[in-house]
């Protein structure tokens, strides 16, 4: 990942966002992907930047639900994605989740992910995100 966000809402960067991070597995976007190593199948982290929120202890399981994400996350997740729309020319209808986009039905992230409260800070925000 390239930014991981707590359940206090505290951002931490791991990469730096023009670095190529890991976080995507054989995954598509839109149709598109990049093969860069054939056993792995095509991806899309040649291209994306990854954000992780840090999953409720109830997550630590393979079940298909837990608690749910804090408003502080939902809060910093749109501070954080506002930023990277600006300095990278993002658009709305390009911020998705894992499951939109992965390819081998290997996860289910984010469970439990309401993306109408992103949604709502989106919008407070003056932006608008499309699934």
């Amino acid at each position: 990942y390239h930014t991981l966000i707590g359940g206090d809402g505290s951002v931490v960067q791991v990469l730096d966002p023009s670095k190529r991070a890991f976080g995507a597995g054989n995954s598509a976007f839109n149709g598109r992907w990049v093969v860069t190593n054939a056993k792995v199948g095509g991806s899309i982290n040649n291209f994306a930047l990854h954000i992780s929120l840090e999953t409720p202890l109830d997550g630590e399981n393979d079940g298909p639900a837990h608690s749910g994400y804090t408003s502080a996350q939902y809060d910093a997740l749109a501070a954080l994605l506002a930023g990277w729309m600006q300095r990278f020319p993002i658009p709305a209808s390009h911020i998705t989740t894992h499951r939109a986009v992965d390819l081998g039905g290997e996860r289910a992230d984010p469970r439990s992910f309401r993306w109408s409260e992103l949604q709502t800070r989106m919008q407070n925000l003056g932006l608008l995100c499309n699934r």
